[in-house]
């Protein structure tokens, strides 16, 4: 089994124990039944990777012990999709708007970064 990966924002590096949030925990007690002494890893989304083990299991708030931290930079380069105007540009821009929910063609280039890459 792989080793389940939490999102945690409120987390920092040099602590030594962390609660995770109800969310979070609910889903590692009840969904992916984890008990005591497995380990779980933990991002910050800011570059951090912590690798715990689980203390104490409570659905409400699961206790975890910091065994390691790293820190991943971000890649230094970006990879964009650049498209053209075919045949295809119709369907684009509808999938486009669609997406956003209101028919406006807000954040088109976002978009098209995040849906082609």
């Amino acid at each position: 089994m792989s080793i389940p990966y939490f999102y945690e924002p409120s987390i920092v590096a040099g602590q030594t124990n962390f609660t995770l949030n109800e969310i979070s925990s609910k889903h590692c007690v009840q969904v992916l039944r984890m008990q005591e002494n497995q380990r779980v890893d933990i991002t910050n989304g800011m570059g951090y990777l912590f690798e715990a083990t689980i203390l104490s299991v409570h659905k409400k708030n699961t206790l975890v012990q910091i065994q390691s931290e790293k820190f991943i930079a971000a890649p230094s380069q970006k990879n964009y999709f650049r498209y053209w105007t075919s045949k295809k540009s119709y369907q684009i821009r509808m999938a486009i708007r669609k997406s956003n929910g209101d028919g406006r063609l807000r954040n088109h280039a976002a978009f098209m970064r995040a849906y082609f890459i």
